[in-house]
Parts: structure tokens; C-alpha cells; sequence
């Protein structure tokens, strides 16, 4: 017999309770709206740019370190396209 909807539910219910305190206290309610793709006014101007867009995404302190030497290298090869990196 499988109980895998067991855990299921013990999940959701998890995240009905824990997301939005996440919301509400400690160091996650910073920048908590744009890992909800809510941003401010400024980014969203940024973002409406006609320029070509190259949108790079990295998770951890490595990616990011990884991802630096390829910024440059695109930031050199095609100065006219705007970088968003997130």
C-alpha cells in the first residue's frame, strides 16, 4: 500500500503554515517579493528595455563565481544587449 499522498498532504499543510511566515519575519522577508517575481518599480523599467535581453540564472555562491569569467566574456561580445543576472 502506498502512503506517498500521506506525505503529500503532510507537505502542503507544511507550506500553508511555514511560506508566509517567511513572509513576516527573519532574514528571508528580504528581497521576499522578487523571489516571488514581484519587483520593484525600478528593476520592472529595467526589464522594459528594447535592447536584445541576455538573462542569466544562478542558485548557489558557486554558480555565481562559475558564471563571472561568462558575464565578461558576454558583456564584451555583445555590449548592445542589456545582462540581467538573477
Amino acid at each position: 500500500m502506498q502512503v506517498t499522498w500521506l506525505f503529500d498532504i503532510a507537505y502542503l499543510f507544511l507550506a500553508i503554515i511555514y511560506v508566509p511566515g517567511l513572509a513576516l519575519r527573519g532574514r528571508h522577508r528580504r528581497g521576499f517579493l522578487q523571489r516571488c517575481g514581484i519587483f520593484p518599480a525600478a528593476v520592472r523599467e529595467k526589464l522594459r528595455t528594447r535592447r536584445p535581453l541576455i538573462w542569466m540564472h544562478a542558485v548557489s555562491v558557486g554558480e555565481i563565481k562559475a558564471a563571472a569569467p561568462l558575464v565578461e566574456g558576454l558583456r564584451q561580445e555583445f555590449p548592445e544587449h542589456a545582462l540581467i543576472i538573477s
